[in-house]
């Protein structure tokens, strides 16, 4: 099945847009008093268009992943960053978002 999975998950990124068969995952954004790194991440983020994510500056009830530069919540997964994340940081925070994605996408 995985050996399936990736060919036709690049075939229907390529002809389909990802809001028309990709759950949706909602990241929350939010640096108390960073407003230069929250910018940076909410366009690191944005550019993620394989992915089917809302950005939200508020933690709600559909969050699914929140960044910021304090911890927010024990209940939703997040990464408090001070400074810009490394490569490996970015691709951890992706890879749980492809994680979630594969998930919900199975449950449909």
């Amino acid at each position: 099945m995985s050996i399936l999975f990736n060919p036709l998950l690049n075939a229907f990124i390529k002809v389909f847009d990802v809001r028309e068969i990709f759950p949706l995952i909602t990241v929350t954004i939010d640096l108390i008093d960073m407003p230069a790194l929250e910018n940076y991440l909410t366009q690191m983020v944005a550019q993620w268009d394989t992915l089917n994510l809302r950005i939200t500056n508020q933690l709600t009830r559909k969050t699914d992943f929140y960044l910021s530069n304090v911890m927010i919540s024990e209940k939703v997964p997040g990464f408090a960053w001070q400074s810009i994340p490394e490569w490996s940081e970015q691709l951890a925070l992706r890879q749980q978002m492809i994680d979630l994605t594969t998930r919900r996408f199975y449950k449909l």
